[in-house]
């Protein structure tokens, strides 16, 4: 365990699509709770907030973490 610790296994990193294409589209979860389409120059340039970006399956989505 304490070397686990030493070496920072748990932790957290950012993570993002490989696809740089700034018009690709993606999901994101906006602050009310509802899902919205978003390109990646607009999630990626903090026009919209905070986000952070999530896998699933493969697939990516944001989460708003904050008003932009």
């Amino acid at each position: 365990m304490f070397l686990a610790q030493e070496s920072e296994i748990n932790k957290k990193q950012e993570m993002k699509p490989a696809d740089d294409d700034p018009f690709r589209m993606y999901w994101c979860r906006e602050l009310d709770g509802t899902w919205t389409q978003r390109n990646r120059l607009t999630i990626d340039s903090g026009d919209i907030g905070d986000c952070r970006w999530y896998a699933m399956d493969g697939s990516f989505y944001c989460v708003r973490l904050s008003d932009g």
